[in-house]
């Protein structure tokens, strides 16, 4: 095997091996995607509960206030 031979032998793996790590990486970052639009879900999910929690909070304290209101006079 000559020297030219074997270095494009050595340059087609090294080209194999960063096609495998490309692959890998783009995987990964679809997955990492995936994952981020469920978080990105999950966080909106949580805020509109969060504003409801608040809503309700009020409602009870106004209705709290009413009733105090009403044993004062």
């Amino acid at each position: 095997m000559s020297k030219k031979e074997a270095e494009l032998r050595q340059v087609t793996e090294q080209l194999n091996n960063l096609r495998g790590e490309h692959e890998t990486l783009k995987t990964e970052h679809q997955q990492l995607a995936n994952d981020k639009t469920v978080v990105t879900e999950q966080l909106r999910a949580e805020q509109d509960l969060c504003a409801e929690t608040e809503e309700v909070w009020f409602r009870l304290k106004y209705t709290k206030f009413k009733i105090v209101f009403l044993f004062i006079i």
